[in-house]
């Protein structure tokens, strides 16, 4: 991604937010057959230990654990197949496949079938050390990368374990951490949510597993012992903490045998827990929650079968909550369109399958044993994918029919026509470039014939469309009554053509979506209203699919009075604001009244699954401060009225805090006079951070009544500030000022420079502050003002600028250039773009700290839209005001910083 800055950031961000973006179901998806053989029952070839080699191949098998650490590398152990001579049985060798190679090596164990475990010292690493031969355990990989072990069934049939292993590849041993070293251990369970030296799940086999946040490994289900000893499936949810080395139950029964407890379908609750089941799929999703699909065991009414319910797990709440899928046992697969999603669409039931995690944070499932498309079961080789975000799967590859063999083409080549033979008991892994890998089972090879197979494919997803997003949290078609028309203006600066969705979110969730296609070098319009009926604040969130770089804003107007005109050209009032190109967990305004105006602070909450808990805190100019609370639910918005909460207390700054983490984007809008019907406002965007210095290209007092707004977030400091003024006059016109703690600071600039005209405003402090710029029309007193616009400083000048609105048709439009250097001119080219691509161009030459206004009209002539891009030889800083009715006198108008870049 470029280093793109709009114009209030002082750190440099990129946010995908790809649960707006339509799956690029398009591109291609393709296995390659990697390595080892495309028939069943092969020995092992393991070659020297310790060495890497060509030949080496793990014998065909089903049921072992995997790990992805040390450099990427993947990690293989056990399960049940053959040994180096063709002998079928459990295994306990470890193995290691390096993608950057393609060879293997085996790296610990035995090469012969049937070895029973090697403990040595509880918590003490040996070299002797070795876990028995076992298969359906379960693994984990800790976050100083060793890779852990639990349970499963060894060598001699229906003989369980409970025994905990970690396995350094630093030091090439392993430690027995927990558990015992003697089969079919009962349950030591202790008191639920209590962590204690004694808690050790029951001896079982096929559980599944997760990793959270905090390193800590997760544990569920199986088929093994409960508290009494007593045999079967089982529903208990264990987290190990490797600091303390002690397992606490967590959820579920300490018996065996329960059924589901669904609840209501994608709510959580405390009561929620799937039923004991063993074989299932597990994934952790971007925000450490723990997902569980399928397996075999108990539906809702105790009935026994294959399962395709999805299930999520919160470790911060507790409580599981039903996502998908039924609650019902043996239902079959609803496939739908390969590689489209839809609501219908859901797995069938099934379990021993494989599961991955994508870098977009989508969860990935392969073939088991369950139902297909046609209610029959047996084994799958079908691959799914989930989208947390859209609550949807996908069928990707494969077939929806049962007992498929493998179509392997070329060894180490992709096709579109390679897919792995039907197959259970798999394991699975990810690579650190995205890729998804696949070894063995017990399934199908390339002739049909059924048996133990140690092929090694690979699942590439290419690299995903990087879907680029802006936020504009203020917006809507209704103001206090009002009709308002609200304009989102996109301008694509690149060769290429960009696919975009707009994304209109209200107070209560999403309400419309609309795609369309943004031309080369182009500024695109599109009217909110055209869209949206809903009344209220409408935020808007702007996705660009295919992540090519582009420039946002919105432009809202209003007919005021009574008269409830919308005519372009009828306008009495407005605000223009860009948009957010990231999203924060907190966001400074440094601008804002309620003694004169109607203040309102919107926030867009755009996560798809988490609610925001938010506090916005008001300052006035004497340190005082109030504060409010709101939630704003997942994908929606929320708006706070500062003279509601605040009251009457003149000039105010403001602070807005995500309390539990989940980051938003936020803006201010101000109308007046106060209470309505309102002539005029201005809009801002909040600043995500505090800065030393801020540049304000725009400023005028000969016709206007300009104030700089300064807010000091330090909790204990005073700001000692300097303000520099130029263009009014020759040289710099200084004006220093104090900002005390947590208050806002307010400078009209008529009483610093006179009746000077244009100038441009440099704010510099000692500590980090935020800075804002407000002007009104006409000058004189605040009863009488019919215009006026604002906009948030830039804490850094680039080189390059790009301004998606523009208009000459019924508005006056300027172009604000300042060049803050005090040694060189600035020779400052523009680019003017039209929604046909064509272009108008105009150079500038500024002198050194110097401000220059260019009035656009006198250059496009009546061009009715248009976008701006100036390139400069050095950094400046570029602002654009916008009046009308054309040609004056102006009764409103609107401001707005560039995006630089």
């Amino acid at each position: 991604m470029n280093e793109r800055y709009f114009a209030v950031a002082i750190a440099v961000f990129g946010l995908t937010l790809a649960a707006f973006a339509a799956p690029a179901l398009g591109r291609e998806y393709q296995w390659a057959w990697m390595k080892g053989s495309d028939e069943i029952d092969q020995p092992g070839e393991y070659g020297e230990l310790g060495v890497e080699a060509e030949a080496n191949t793990p014998g065909a098998r089903s049921g072992s654990v995997s790990w992805t650490a040390d450099a990427g590398r993947l990690w293989l152990f056990g399960g049940q197949g053959l040994d180096k001579d063709g002998n079928s049985g459990g295994l306990n060798d470890l193995w290691r496949y390096d993608p950057a190679t393609g060879n293997w090596t085996w790296i610990k164990g035995a090469d012969v079938s049937r070895q029973p475990g090697v403990y040595g010292e509880l918590g003490v690493e040996a070299e002797a050390n070795t876990p028995g031969a076992r298969s359906g355990s379960v693994s984990w990989t800790d976050d100083a990368g060793r890779l852990w072990l639990f349970g499963g069934r060894n060598y001699i049939i229906w003989e369980f374990l409970n025994d905990l292993w970690r396995y350094d590849p630093a030091t090439g041993n392993w430690a027995w951490m927990k558990g015992s070293d003697e089969i079919d251990q009962p349950g030591e369970y202790g008191e639920l949510g209590v962590e204690a030296e004694a808690n050790t799940p029951g001896a079982r086999d096929w559980p599944v597993s997760w990793t959270d946040d905090a390193g800590r490994l997760w544990l569920f289900g199986g088929y093994g012992r409960d508290k009494d000893g007593d045999w079967h499936y089982l529903n208990d949810l264990w987290r190990y903490d490797p600091d303390t080395g002690n397992w606490t139950w967590m959820k579920g029964s300490d018996e065996i045998a329960q059924a589901g407890v669904y609840g209501e379908l994608g709510v959580e609750a405390e009561a929620n827990t799937p039923g004991a089941r063993s074989a299932p799929v597990s994934w952790t999703d971007d925000a450490g929650r723990l997902w569980l699909f399928g397996g075999w065991g108990f539906d809702k009414d105790g009935e026994i079968g294959s399962l395709n319910d999805l299930w999520r797990y919160d470790p911060a709440t507790g409580n599981w909550a039903w996502m998908k899928g039924s609650d019902e046992k043996n239902q079959q697969g609803e496939y739908g369109e390969l590689g489209v999603e839809a609501e219908a669409n859901t797995p069938g039931g099934r379990e021993n399958s494989a599961s991955w995690t994508d870098d977009a944070g989508n969860l990935w499932l392969f073939g088991g044993g369950g139902m297909d498309g046609e209610d029959n079961w047996s084994k799958l080789n079908d691959l799914w994918r989930y989208d947390p975000a859209t609550g949807n799967w996908a069928w990707m590859k494969g077939t929806d029919e049962r007992n498929q063999p493998g179509v392997y083409g070329e060894l180490g080549v992709e096709a579109e026509a390679n897919t792995p033979g039907a197959r259970f008991d798999i394991f699975s892994w990810n690579d650190d470039a995205g890729n998804l890998w696949l070894f063995g089972g017990s399934g199908l090879d390339k002739d049909g014939s059924n048996g133990w197979l140690n092929d090694l494919w690979r699942f590439s997803l290419p690299p995903p469309a990087i879907a680029e997003s802006w936020y504009l949290p203020a917006g809507g078609t209704e103001l206090a009554g009002t009709a308002v028309d609200t304009y989102i203006l996109i301008f694509n600066p690149g060769p290429e053509a960009a696919p975009v969705e707009l994304v209109f979110v209200g107070g209560n969730g999403e309400i419309a979506r609309h795609e369309a296609e943004v031309a080369p070098s182009s500024r695109a319009t599109f009217r909110m209203n055209d869209h949206v009926a809903e009344a209220g604040t409408v935020s808007t969130i702007v996705i660009s699919l295919d992540g090519l770089p582009l420039a946002v804003e919105r432009s809202s107007y209003w007919a005021g009075g009574e008269s409830g005109t919308q005519a372009a050209g009828e306008w009495a009032g407005g605000h223009n604001a860009p948009a957010l190109d990231l999203v924060e967990e907190t966001w400074y305004l440094a601008e804002g009244a309620t003694h004169l105006f109607d203040l309102f602070i919107h926030v867009l909450n755009p996560d798809p699954l988490a609610a925001a808990e938010v506090e916005v805190t008001f300052f006035d100019q004497q340190g005082n401060d109030w504060s409010v609370l709101t939630e704003v639910p997942a994908l929606s918005n929320r708006t706070v009225e500062a003279r509601v909460e605040a009251g009457e207390r003149g000039q105010l700054s403001a602070r807005v805090e995500s309390l539990n983490g989940v980051p938003v984007a936020v803006d201010r809008t101000t109308y007046w006079p106060r209470g309505g019907p309102w002539t005029d406002g201005h809009a801002s965007v909040g600043t995500p951070a505090a800065g030393l210095t801020w540049r304000l290209a725009e400023g005028a007092t000969h016709i206007f009544d300009c104030y700089l707004a300064i807010h000091n977030p330090s909790v204990t400091e005073t700001a000692e500030i300097l303000i520099g003024f130029t263009g009014a006059a020759p040289g710099i016109i200084f004006q220093p000022a104090e900002v005390g703690p947590l208050s806002r600071y307010t400078l009209k600039v008529n009483d610093v420079v006179g009746p000077a005209g244009a100038v441009a405003a440099t704010v510099v402090s000692d500590i980090p502050v935020v800075a804002e710029r407000a002007m009104y029309w006409p000058q004189g007193s605040p009863d009488g003002w019919t215009g006026g616009h604002g906009s948030a400083g830039t804490p850094q000048a680039f080189s390059t600028w790009r301004l998606a609105e523009g208009a000459a048709h019924i508005f006056d439009c300027y172009l604000l250039i300042f060049n803050p250097s005090d040694t060189d001119a600035a020779t400052v080219d523009f680019n003017f773009l039209d929604k046909h691509g064509d272009t108008i161009p105009h150079q500038e030459t500024v002198a050194p700290l110097d401000r220059t206004t260019v009035k656009v009209n006198d250059l496009v002539g009546s061009l009715d839209a248009f976008s701006t891009e100036a390139t400069s030889d050095i950094p400046v800083v570029v602002e654009r005001a916008i009046y009308w009715p054309k040609g004056g006198p102006w009764i409103g108008g609107h401001s707005s910083l560039g995006v630089g870049e």
